[in-house]
């Protein structure tokens, strides 16, 4: 009966234990010494759970614990790392419920996000372990979170339970290592231990059952090295058919075939023979057989060869004249017959090389690639001695007859791969047959179509509260966001000036994203000048009550401008106090400014009393102040989902959408071109300007007016074939439907001519209807008769015949510089009666019978002409 024993909280454990048969937990006082558990409770407490624990099959526990991870792509993701692949921690919280997310931004906000059923998703990649494998709840390595697209970079902590998982212990399998040898029933790692055992050489990843397979390799391991172990090895291992097939088989061994010799057939003479061809025999026999040979003991053997050559009934006509007696035994022997034509030159039966036709060979014929069984097949069945060579069996089966389609698992590429059915036969012969054929595809009008993406928190318009002073060159003008969160993508402002303040602040760039956009002007450079040179005539002038300084300094400080004096840590001008405003009285001059204390004496120049310290005195304007606007919903990017075709100009973009009040919505304006096929140009899109306002916005490129009619051809592949004729260019229906699914009445089926060049290769198109109705581009097919077409392109054959020519290094081959004409064929040298018999001749030299005389031809010397050239007629005069 199964035991039960409830341990320490958080712990689960299953009905299997052996403790009821141990009874380990109730023998304490035979395992301890009693003295040592008298009045020690927790100590009996631990013992029991112990022994509770060692007995179990497995228990299961929770902890809770901390992960982190970066959120990118809108996701964050936390694994368990298991670098030993224990596979014994779990995410079990699918729902999220006892968890908890916290992201933190990069300036170090804490955000807490909410997690459900619906942004949890918790997977898992290894199967799982004992009794989890039978869960229904979501468990696994991997707990991801998602929908946290406002959150990318964030750091993100998890804290949540993670379950463990503790196999069998110590006592379980000390009482169940029995169980663990009954194969139809044992755990995965003991099959796996098995397997070491008795199939080391078997691939783990094999997807037969594994316990019928190791039960059958022993009777396996019996036929090892047979031609029955191939085909059970790929039964077994592979569930796939195999054929073997011996190369040796188709080799010219002459009398090698399998000869036939039928039994040979006695007869008795009736009547005697007298130096006749002729001869009665008593009783007729259908075994005696034309060209059966005569033999009579003592008279006629096989060697005379006397045989039948007509038979009517009992009488018997041979092919020589013979003498017998009355009642004579006779005996014919049948011609023997080859049954096979294994020893005779055929179709497969021929000489053949002598690695894969030799006697040790095989060929192995499956559907699985050679790479995927090679190594086991040679550990478990190939026999020494012997080389085998792979093919792909394509194996046909007549299936369809009786299964449908759908049930018809010969079908590629379904469920086994390499076998094919007879419904693929066409498939393979338009693939092979198309590489050597012209091809065509022909291209409709399309109308285009856009994809939009907006963007919110740009700024959109600036407006200056304070255009400062004393400014000589733009300052430069920075973006932040006060609001919540505060992510953002940096806008680009440049600020514009006028007489030494800024007058206004350009939008190169309005940036995405700002909640409360905030700008922070630079304020204007330190103008800096001698305070120390003081007198008539010099940079602080006692007399005129004038301070000298640069033109653009004097420019930027028009009258009215308000600057900050400071002595630069010297002693002050007298009448000047360091950090006081003055203001601009007036500029007598282009390079010389007069002060005025416009708080306390408004309207009178500042009388200079005495010199300052040092070199290092300035004046600073004002900085100034401006305030941002921002815009949401406006465009932000343009991509292209359909290219369309055959535009002939560039169609303009219409815009519609959801707005994010009534009247907010601002179209933008947007111009793409088309590239040289008439189809929107990826690279040519300009976004003039980017509207706003929309919640939701598209674009509509003008319709094509042509859409639906074919455009052009594309004719490929023109030199693989020649024609006598311009064969037809064949299009399919067009595709347009109606709402009952009807052809539409205003389909027209497209019609194009090919012209020829005098070679008869295909040099162009024409089309003479462009129809209309194709909703895709249509598969066009090239019509044509066999007698319409040249089978093989006409080529001019050259062969070198090397008459009167040699080549003085025949290592060399045939080439230019190593052909030369012989010597001793020299036309010009061997012509005329004088050395005519004296040396060697030219072939063929035409002369007359008187010329030659009595001399015998075969005594005169020959030519090397004609010593090789022997079935050569060749005229050299």
């Amino acid at each position: 009966m199964a035991h039960k024993t409830s341990l320490t909280p958080g712990i689960v454990e299953l009905e299997n234990s052996t403790l009821h048969e141990t009874k380990e937990d109730i023998r304490l006082d035979q395992l301890i010494p009693a003295d040592i558990l008298h009045d020690r409770d927790q100590l009996r407490q631990f013992l029991e759970a112990y022994y509770a624990f060692m007995n179990m099959d497995e228990f299961i526990y929770q902890e809770t614990e901390t992960f982190n991870d970066v959120v990118l792509d809108n996701i964050a993701r936390f694994r368990i790392p298991d670098p030993d692949n224990e596979n014994n921690r779990f995410f079990t919280d699918e729902t999220g419920a006892d968890s908890t997310l916290v992201v933190t931004s990069p300036t170090g906000v804490n955000t807490t996000i909410p997690l459900d059923d619906i942004n949890v998703a918790i997977t898992n990649g290894n199967e799982l372990p004992g009794s989890l494998v039978e869960s229904t709840s979501e468990i696994g390595k991997t707990f991801a979170v998602n929908g946290l697209n406002l959150y990318n970079g964030y750091t993100a902590t998890l804290t949540t339970i993670v379950k463990y998982w503790v196999g069998p212990g110590p006592s379980w399998v000390m009482n169940n290592i029995e169980k663990a040898m009954d194969i139809d029933k044992n755990e995965t790692n003991y099959l796996e231990l098995m397997q070491k055992e008795i199939a080391a050489a078997i691939p783990r990843d094999v997807t037969v059952n594994k316990r019928n397979l190791y039960k059958r390799i022993i009777d396996f391991y019996k036929l090892r090295g047979s031609a029955d172990s191939i085909e059970i090895f790929f039964r077994l291992l592979f569930n796939e058919p195999v054929e073997v097939e011996f190369p040796y088989n188709e080799t010219l061994i002459p009398s090698s075939g399998d000869w036939d010799q039928p039994a040979d057939v006695s007869a008795t003479v009736n009547g005697a023979v007298t130096n006749s061809t002729t001869v009665v025999i008593d009783t007729a026999d259908e075994n005696i057989r034309l060209s059966s040979k005569l033999v009579v003991d003592g008279l006629y053997t096989k060697v005379d060869d006397i045989r039948v050559s007509g038979i009517s009934g009992t009488t018997i006509t041979l092919s020589d004249p013979v003498t017998l007696s009355d009642n004579q035994t006779i005996t014919f022997v049948p011609r023997g017959t080859y049954l096979d034509n294994k020893g005779f030159l055929s179709y497969n039966i021929k000489l053949q090389d002598s690695l894969r036709y030799q006697k040790f060979s095989y060929i192995i014929k499956t559907g699985k690639n050679l790479s995927d069984w090679e190594n086991v097949y040679d550990k478990l069945v190939h026999p020494s001695g012997f080389v085998y060579f792979a093919e792909i069996l394509i194996f046909l089966e007549l299936v369809d007859a009786t299964l449908t389609a759908a049930l018809n698992l010969a079908s590629m590429p379904q469920t086994q791969p390499g076998v094919i059915g007879p419904e693929d036969i066409p498939l393979l012969v338009e693939m092979f047959a198309s590489t050597f054929l012209p091809g065509v595809e022909a291209k409709i009008h399309k109308s285009g179509t856009l994809s939009l993406s907006l963007k919110n928190g740009v700024i959109s318009s600036i407006t200056i509260t304070d255009g400062g002073s004393g400014y000589t060159a733009p300052p430069v003008v920075t973006s932040s966001d006060s609001g919540t969160p505060s992510g953002f993508t940096t806008a680009v402002l440049v600020a514009n000036l006028g007489a030494g303040e800024v007058t206004s602040i350009s939008i190169t760039d309005g940036g995405e994203d700002y909640n409360i956009p905030t700008l922070t002007i630079a304020p204007p450079t330190r103008i800096v000048f001698d305070g120390s040179d003081f007198g008539f005539g010099q940079t602080v002038d006692n007399v005129s009550d004038t301070i000298e300084l640069q033109t653009a300094e004097v420019s930027a400080l028009p009258i009215g401008s308000v600057v900050t004096y400071d002595s630069g840590l010297n002693s002050a001008i007298g009448g000047l106090v360091t950090g006081r405003q003055y203001r601009i009285l007036a500029t007598p001059t282009s390079t010389s400014i007069q002060l005025e204390d416009h708080i306390d004496d408004p309207g009178i120049a500042i009388q200079f009393g005495f010199a300052g310290g040092g070199t290092d005195h300035g004046f600073t304007g004002e900085t100034a102040t401006a305030t941002a606007s921002k815009t949401d919903g406006e465009l932000k990017s343009v991509s292209i989902v359909e290219p369309g075709f055959g535009y002939a100009s560039a169609p303009s973009i219409t815009f519609n959408g959801i707005e994010q009040s009534s009247g907010s919505g601002v179209n933008p304006s947007v111009t793409i071109g088309i590239d040289s096929d008439g189809r929107l140009d990826v690279d040519n899109i300009t976004i003039n300007s980017t509207g706003g306002g929309w919640t939701a916005l598209f674009g509509t490129p003008a319709a094509n007016p042509n859409a639906g009619s074919i455009a052009t051809l594309n004719i490929f592949g023109k030199a693989d074939k020649n024609y006598i004729s311009a064969p037809n260019v064949v299009f399919p229906q067009p595709e347009s439907k109606d709402i009952n699914g009807n052809p539409l009445s205003s389909n027209v089926t497209a019609t194009a001519v090919l012209t020829l060049d005098s070679d008869g290769e295909i040099t162009g198109f024409t089309i003479t209807n462009a129809g209309s109705g194709y909703i895709n581009d249509p598969i066009v097919k090239l019509g044509s008769a066999v007698q319409n077409e040249t089978r093989v392109a006409d080529q001019q054959e050259i062969l070198i015949l090397s008459l009167n020519h040699e080549m003085y290094d025949p290592y060399n081959g045939f080439n230019y510089s190593n052909f030369q004409t012989i010597a001793n064929n020299d036309s010009f040298q061997r012509k005329g009666t004088n050395n005519f018999f004296s040396s060697p001749r030219i072939y063929n030299t035409n002369q007359t019978i008187e010329f030659l005389g009595s001399n015998q031809i075969q005594t005169i010397d020959s030519t090397l002409i004609n010593k090789y050239n022997t079935r050569t007629f060749v005229h050299i005069e």
